[in-house]
């Protein structure tokens, strides 16, 4: 799965964060609940590592540019493909 943060203002990008299913499930099924939110564990498995790519670049804008102007747009999770994390593996 890949999760995905984007954010625009005086710096604009996008942040990805992938993990294997099983651990997004794995981290899902650790994480505290909120509110009455429930669902299957793939809508909770996406849920998860969408919110963790949005943490981290909300961190990251505040280490690095504190006091900007930044929007962030909702995270949003996908489904990838054998061949994404081949693609992934070989870009570093």
């Amino acid at each position: 799965m890949v999760g995905r943060a984007r954010f625009d203002g005086s710096v604009s990008g996008v942040l990805m964060v992938a993990a294997p299913v099983g651990l997004c499930q794995e981290m899902a099924a650790g994480a505290p609940r909120t509110g009455t939110a429930s669902g299957d564990a793939m809508s909770c498995a996406s849920r998860t590592i969408a919110e963790l790519a949005n943490t981290i670049s909300g961190g990251i804008i505040a280490a690095l540019m504190p006091g900007q102007s930044i929007t962030f747009s909702p995270p949003v999770a996908e489904r990838s493909s054998y061949h994404d994390w081949v693609v992934m593996s070989c870009a570093g």
